[in-house]
């Protein structure tokens, strides 16, 4: 238990060093700057810990699904980026990668399966307005697969 705590610990540093790194407009507020660097560095620090423990692999895709999912939400909420149909896609295909172990475990199938959700995902992120509200929830993505016959939802 202990390293799957210091890897969520060092996945939500890297969302608050890529928060402070944006707040930093390009390193010269010097408070932000330090906060981002330190944030950096105590989130290589978890991760190394966790490393001891877990698989480097595993330990790295979790670390870095939590840093962009975390990222691109903060973005959204902190810095009201848009939510486009491409930003949704990718997301939501980090989404499938993540928890897969990394494109390079992955069959035909699945991966067919990873790209329609994505594609779903970005689809749907059309239909509305709004920031945070223009992210599809899973289970409309799931009930648009299974509307229109593109996958069997899992």
């Amino acid at each position: 238990m202990g390293a799957w705590l210091d890897l969520l610990i060092a996945g939500l540093l890297e969302v608050q060093w890529s928060v402070c790194l944006k707040y930093s407009h390009g390193f010269t507020v010097l408070p932000y700057t330090a906060a981002a660097v330190a944030g950096m560095l105590a989130s290589f620090f978890f991760l190394a810990q966790a490393a001891k423990a877990l698989p480097i692999g595993t330990a790295y895709v979790v670390w870095t699904g939590i840093g962009a999912a975390g990222a691109f939400l903060a973005g959204i909420v902190l810095f009201r980026e848009p939510v486009t149909p491409a930003r949704c896609f990718f997301a939501a295909l980090l989404y499938q990668v993540t928890p897969s172990g990394g494109l390079e475990s992955l069959e035909a199938a699945h991966l067919d399966r990873m790209i329609a959700f994505a594609n779903a995902a970005g689809s749907l992120a059309t239909t509305k307005k709004g920031g945070v509200a223009s992210a599809p929830a899973l289970a409309e993505i799931g009930r648009c697969l299974t509307d229109y016959n593109t996958i069997d939802f899992y």
